[in-house]
């Protein structure tokens, strides 16, 4: 049998929650992203400086990071 779609490849479990998080939504709060820009994607990123730190998310309850997205944009040392 063919799959048709990726939900046949990775089922997602029952009773899962699932959230996105970033710099306009950092508590992966549902229906909280998309607000800077009516909607739209506003601050998809943001430029962090050596030695800074960001918090892009913070929770209580356990969970898995299943993808995270970093672009670097100087590579020297």
């Amino acid at each position: 049998m063919a799959i048709s779609n990726a939900r046949e490849l990775c089922p997602i479990p029952k009773h899962t929650q699932t959230g996105w998080s970033g710099f306009e939504n950092p508590g992966g709060l549902k229906g909280q992203g998309g607000h800077e820009n009516k909607g739209a994607k506003g601050h998809p990123a943001d430029f962090i400086k050596a030695s800074e730190s960001k918090v892009l998310f913070t929770t209580k309850d356990a969970g898995i990071i299943k993808r995270i997205w970093l672009t670097i944009d100087d590579r020297t040392p």
